[in-house]
């Protein structure tokens, strides 16, 4: 079975890589009678951003939970048929004052991993009985375990217990790697396997 593993922004920072803040996106949105919680649903509109930093890199991490790629890595991804994902441009609001900015798309994540399992140290916390919600508490040296028998066989994806975590297999990781893909950042994440 191939390794999988939670895509993120880079640990270290350097000021000149683009990164951006989200200044437009709308969603459908509910409120829960019970908790109170506003819950986002379908997302209504494309993104829009303000974009900060002199150097653009392959992916450009924002304020928000969401992955952001220059065209070349979208055409990157699809050309290598790796799946779970669809794409919406994203505008850039405030122009960008070094020249001519590549073109951005947001990955919309749609494949699926499953439930989480929890029996890897992961803890539910707080939830509602009346509109699902859900938190979990992951300590810092545990892994995130996926079920392979309830993943969808998609390259990129997620569980619907933790919404904004991004999980990739081997195949998405080679075809960043092999061509030289910068700007992210690799979490071992595991498969739960039941006996």
């Amino acid at each position: 079975m191939d390794e999988i593993y939670q895509l993120l922004e880079p640990e270290i920072w350097s000021k000149e890589i683009v990164f951006g803040n989200v200044t437009y996106m709308d969603f459908e949105a509910y409120e829960c009678a019970f908790c109170g919680r506003v819950h986002r649903g379908k997302q209504l509109s494309d993104m829009y951003v303000e974009l900060y930093g002199s150097r653009f890199e392959d992916f450009v991490w924002l304020d928000i939970p969401e992955i952001v790629v220059t065209e070349r890595v979208l055409a990157l991804l699809e050309r290598e048929r790796i799946t779970g994902f669809t794409s919406r441009p994203v505008h850039i609001v405030n122009g960008w004052r070094y020249g001519e900015s590549p073109s951005l798309f947001q990955l919309k994540v749609f494949g699926s991993g499953g439930h989480l399992a929890l029996e890897g140290g992961i803890t539910r916390i707080d939830e509602c009985q009346y509109c699902g919600y859900t938190a979990y508490s992951i300590p810092p040296d545990k892994m995130i375990l996926v079920d392979p028998n309830q993943w969808d066989q998609s390259d990129i994806f997620i569980v619907p217990e933790l919404p904004f975590y991004y999980f990739v297999t081997d195949e998405f990781v080679e075809v960043l790697k092999a061509n030289n893909i910068r700007n992210y950042r690799l979490v071992g994440a595991s498969w739960y396997v039941s006996w």
